[in-house]
C-alpha cells in the first residue's frame, strides 16, 4: 500500500483519510519537519528574549493566562493540562474514526501555525504506521472547541499514558506496553 503523505501545503482528499482510516501508512516530509523545528525555535528564542507572556508556552490556560510557570515547571504544564482534558466517558469511538482524527491533526499540525515541535507529528504518525490507536471515549468535551477531550485522550499515549488498541485487537491495552512493544519512546 502506498504510503500517504503529509507535505508542506499540499491538501489532503477524503479519500487519503479514509485510507489512513483503514490502516495506510502515513510519512511526512522532511522539508515540513524542518520548517516545523525552525518555527518552533523561532517561537521559543523570541519568548526567551523578549520574556514576554506566551499562551500556552509560558502561562498558564483558560482562567489562568495571567498566571506565568517557571520554565522548570513547563514540561508539567503540558502533561498535566492532557491529563486534565482526558476526561470522557462512555464506549471506545471505533479505531477508523480516532485513526482518521490522529491523521487530521498530524497534518493540521503539520502547517507550521502552532508552534508544535516535529516530534509531536512524528510520533502521531508512529502510532498510525505501527497500528496503535488511543482508546478514545465516544462522549465528552471539554471548552468551546468540542475536541479538547478527544484529542487529550489521543495525546496521551504521547506522553506514555492511556489504554490503546493494538492493530485488529479488541481488547485496550496500556499505551506504556504497546509503545515498548514498538520500540517508541
Amino acid at each position: 500500500m502506498k504510503k500517504i503523505q503529509i507535505q508542506k501545503e499540499k491538501p489532503i482528499t477524503l479519500e487519503d483519510v479514509l485510507k489512513v482510516a483503514k490502516g495506510c501508512p502515513v510519512e511526512i516530509d522532511k522539508s515540513v519537519c524542518k520548517m516545523l523545528d525552525k518555527r518552533r525555535s523561532q517561537i521559543v528564542a523570541k519568548i526567551r528574549q523578549t520574556k514576554e507572556p506566551a499562551y500556552g508556552f509560558n502561562r498558564g490556560f483558560g482562567h489562568n493566562v495571567d498566571i506565568p510557570v517557571p520554565e522548570d515547571r513547563l514540561a508539567a504544564l503540558q502533561e498535566n493540562l492532557i491529563r486534565s482534558h482526558a476526561c470522557g466517558a462512555g464506549p471506545p469511538a471505533p479505531v477508523a474514526v480516532v485513526r482518521a482524527a490522529m491523521f487530521l491533526r498530524a497534518v493540521s499540525l503539520s502547517r507550521g501555525r502552532s508552534g508544535i515541535r516535529s516530534q509531536v507529528v512524528k510520533l502521531l504518525i508512529q502510532l498510525l504506521n505501527q497500528g496503535i490507536t488511543p482508546q478514545v471515549p465516544l462522549l465528552g468535551s471539554v471548552g468551546a472547541s468540542g475536541d479538547l477531550a478527544p484529542m487529550s485522550h489521543i495525546a496521551l499515549p504521547l506522553i506514555g499514558e492511556g489504554t490503546v488498541f493494538l492493530r485488529d485487537s479488541a481488547e485496550p491495552v496500556k499505551a506504556s506496553d504497546a509503545l515498548q512493544q514498538a520500540g517508541i519512546s
